[in-house]
């Protein structure tokens, strides 16, 4: 309930003290509530927060101060294309930057010259990879099967009538 369902103040405020981890993963919370779970600064709600697509752009520049937040905030849909350009620069960052399904298509292909098993494995998942690269994924052995699982690479294949070569 605290994580999936719409959430009234007074449904937030009953399960504020024992699942706030929870609360701050709920997409609809307000601005206010995500403000109160802010000020927790307990380290699995910021987290939490971080991962929020729907995280108060206020707030998300304010998680942007604290290191240990950088792979939550990396995946987060909402995090502006400026911020994920400038993750690109750092290794650290390439993983979450691969599951991010709002990372632009010109950083997925920077991403997939990437030799690191757990980036290119998160590329053949993510479905804004772009279909050339989830091409060269499938070649892959241990990639195919995500590559082939991949909702847009489905899509592709259907669209363009093409089936599986045995």
């Amino acid at each position: 309930i605290a994580t999936c369902h719409r959430l009234s103040q007074e449904n937030f405020i009953a399960l504020y003290e024992m699942y706030k981890e929870y609360l701050a993963q709920n997409i609809s919370i307000d601005k206010a509530m995500q403000e109160k779970l802010f000020a927790t600064k307990e380290i699995k709600v910021l987290q939490a927060l971080a991962t929020n697509e729907n995280l108060d752009s206020k707030l998300l520049k304010q998680l942007f101060t604290d290191e240990k937040l950088l792979p939550y905030l990396y995946t987060n849909p909402k995090t502006p294309e400026e911020k994920l350009y400038e993750a690109l620069k750092d290794k650290r960052w390439h993983l979450a930057l691969a599951e991010n399904p709002n990372s632009p298509s010109e950083l997925l292909q920077e991403l997939a010259k990437n030799e690191d098993a757990e980036v290119l494995g998160a590329l053949a998942k993510n479905v804004k990879t772009p279909i050339d690269v989830l091409y060269q994924l499938q070649l892959d052995s241990r990639f195919e099967r995500d590559v082939k699982e991949n909702q847009s690479f489905g899509t592709h294949i259907q669209t363009h009538n093409i089936g599986w070569l045995q």
